[in-house]
């Protein structure tokens, strides 16, 4: 069976946690032209919006010149929101979570969000190439 597939935009944005504000409003405005019912909107705002910014933050350490590109698709029954990087390698899907109990106990900020994302989205895949990396995202929506 084949994968039916319609990008639906795709952006780029300079390596800065202030364009993380840029991206949720890009994702959600996106997403409601679609029709997709806004749980499902919010959600992957949060899942684009963590990721973007552990990129930002880590793999690309705040460096301006740098660029993240996100590309949302349409595809069977689903959005998939590739986020492409050319930062240092890190792979989500092999992310070891904590309990949350070992995260209040060792009271360190941090460490929640890849455990939100790897809840909220029905898959994660990561890719590493030779000159940049994809963290591909995918959630069945619901269309209101």
């Amino acid at each position: 069976m084949q994968k039916q597939q319609n990008i639906i935009a795709k952006t780029s944005i300079h390596c800065s946690l202030n364009e993380l504000k840029l991206v949720r409003t890009f994702i959600a405005n996106q997403l409601n032209q679609i029709h997709v019912c806004d749980n499902d909107v919010d959600m992957i705002v949060l899942s684009v919006d963590e990721i973007c910014a552990n990129l930002i933050k880590h793999a690309l350490n705040l460096k301006p010149d740098e660029t993240i590109e996100i590309t949302l698709i349409h595809e069977n029954g689903g959005i998939r929101v590739n986020i492409l990087d050319h930062g240092i390698s890190f792979n989500p899907v092999n992310y070891y979570e904590k309990s949350i109990q070992k995260l209040i106990h060792e009271k360190k900020k941090g460490g929640l969000g890849l455990m939100l994302v790897n809840k909220i989205m029905d898959k994660i895949d990561y890719q590493i190439e030779e000159t940049y990396n994809v963290c591909s995202m995918y959630k069945r929506v619901t269309l209101c």
